[in-house]
């Protein structure tokens, strides 16, 4: 989709996508990985592509991650950097409004922790090839993409573009190691509750 359809989604105020803060999946992921490590995560470098308002990037940036949030709209950048302005935050939750298929390639390598949500369902599924050698180039040996792979449910037409979760054992396999795969414990949205897996892959 181009930059436009995007824009004017939410111009037309049309973001139903939008969950109004940050991800559960994302949160209790988040949680879980501070408990079994028994100290609180080392923060690196994260990065959000199709970061919408940004509230995942100030879930991160709030537990001390460095992130970049990416969106193609100006709308939702704008926002973005208002609620990180407001959150000061702004030193480490930033924002671009950009292609992330046309990323600086200065910061190859760079990414800890790459989570995926509703970034991959809303391209058009012909660039998914292009969308996996792009993380596998962002993404350091032994960083971490966690995929939150929506709508896992089949349907036709998008966006959102359906996802079949073995897709991602394939499409991913050359640079990556599929670590798990279940549904999250708690959903994004209880209306996505039987359409939604979350997958943690290891950058080989």
């Amino acid at each position: 989709m181009e930059p436009e359809f995007w824009e004017a989604r939410y111009q037309a105020g049309d973001t139903r996508f939008d969950l109004r803060g940050p991800t559960v999946p994302l949160v209790d992921w988040l949680d879980r990985s501070s408990a079994a490590a028994g100290r609180a995560n080392a923060p690196g470098r994260a990065f959000v592509p199709g970061c919408g308002r940004g509230h995942d990037v100030l879930e991160l940036a709030g537990r001390g991650w460095d992130v970049l949030g990416l969106d193609f709209a100006p709308s939702a950048i704008h926002d973005a950097r208002e609620a990180a302005a407001l959150a000061k935050l702004e030193s480490r939750a930033r924002f671009e409004q950009r292609d992330f298929f046309q990323l600086d390639p200065a910061r190859e390598g760079t990414c800890d922790l790459w989570w995926e949500n509703t970034c991959y369902c809303a391209i058009d599924p012909v660039r998914r090839d292009e969308y996996a050698s792009v993380a596998a180039r962002m993404i350091r040996p032994g960083g971490v993409l966690l995929f939150l792979v929506f709508p896992a449910d089949g349907r036709a037409g998008g966006p959102p573009f359906a996802i079949d979760p073995a897709e991602l054992t394939t499409r991913f396999a050359t640079d990556f190691t599929l670590t798990s795969m279940k549904r999250p414990p708690r959903p994004s949205h209880a209306a996505r509750a039987q359409a939604e897996q979350l997958a943690v892959l290891t950058r080989k």
